[in-house]
């Protein structure tokens, strides 16, 4: 009966102690509450359209135009059919690959290109971006990035995606 004493007043002292806590309001502590887990993080159409938005371009030029321009760097406007596009490497990342970066060919005629990896003169570019979700044959308004070249000299064949809007559909010939 005596060794159960001390152990009963331990329980009688814990429950006291659990009785007499309070639930302590997160405004009286001056902490903010645990912000909202979002279930879903914005879809890239709606990263697309912010980031159009919020991106300035130098100006529009037409692809021509703006391989006679040849800027050195910076963000600019042009738009063009989808004319070829080279898919995400689907290699397993033990296997060294020797994959094309992701892109997509754009001119300002829509005539689907050849196999050839060579771009048409003047009135081609290819852009860096996975090619997932742009259709052969739709034109599209895009915003690129003129990585910093070397020399002004440097044609310019690469630019990067910022981003891009739908123009119109038209049916490949």
């Amino acid at each position: 009966m005596i060794r159960m004493l001390p152990i009963s007043l331990v329980a009688i002292a814990i429950l006291l102690s659990l009785a007499s806590c309070k639930n302590i309001d997160k405004s009286e502590t001056g902490t903010k509450a645990t912000p909202e887990i979002k279930t879903s993080s914005p879809s890239s159409e709606e990263k697309n359209a912010a980031r159009w938005k919020e991106t300035t371009a130098k100006e529009f030029l037409k692809i021509s135009d703006l391989k006679k321009k040849n800027p050195k760097e910076g963000i600019y406007e042009t738009e063009g059919y989808i004319v070829g596009s080279v898919p995400v490497c689907d290699c397993p990342p033990e296997v060294d690959c020797d994959c094309d970066s992701p892109s997509i060919t754009i001119s300002e005629q829509n005539q689907p290109r050849k196999e050839s990896r060579v771009l048409d003169g003047p009135r081609e570019i290819t852009i860096f971006t996975n090619p997932e979700g742009f259709k052969l044959g739709q034109k599209y308004r895009f915003k690129i990035e003129i990585p910093e070249k070397d020399s002004a000299s440097e044609p310019i064949y690469y630019v990067d995606l910022v981003a891009y809007r739908f123009e119109q559909e038209v049916s490949a010939n």
